[in-house]
């Protein structure tokens, strides 16, 4: 799964790339949005207010019907309605190799959907 993971001064897009180390350092039980909420032009909120359960991401001012998501290279939006509903993903982040936030108009495999970012989420081994 590395081959779909953006290259550092090769990929001429913007983007993050948050390794396993770095989520463990500052991992406190919350859901992707709130942790990524750290990134630059990335917002979040969430319903019941803890940052678990249904929470919502915007990124440079794209909804998250606009944000594509995969996790391991399997896309996750809802094909109705294009959302993502990250109460379908608890705890996701504790098992968590690599996540790239592509901003953007996405291409490859993660941008099919996007034209605000593309999230590409690589779990650890079992």
């Amino acid at each position: 799964m590395e081959g779909s993971i953006d290259k550092e001064g090769i990929t001429p897009v913007a983007f993050n790339k948050i390794t396993q180390s770095e989520i463990q350092q500052n991992y406190i039980v919350q859901d992707v949005p709130q942790y990524l909420s750290q990134l630059p032009s990335t917002y979040f909120y969430s319903e019941n207010g803890n940052g678990i359960g249904y929470n919502h991401l915007t990124i440079r001012g794209f909804d998250q019907t606009r944000i594509s998501v995969s996790i391991n290279g399997i896309p996750q939006n809802d094909p109705e309605d294009h959302d993502i509903y990250w109460i379908d993903f608890p705890n996701l982040l504790a098992k968590t190799d690599v996540i790239q936030l592509q901003r953007g108009t996405g291409s490859g495999v993660v941008g099919n959907l996007a034209i605000g970012s593309s999230i590409n989420i690589i779990t650890s081994a079992f």
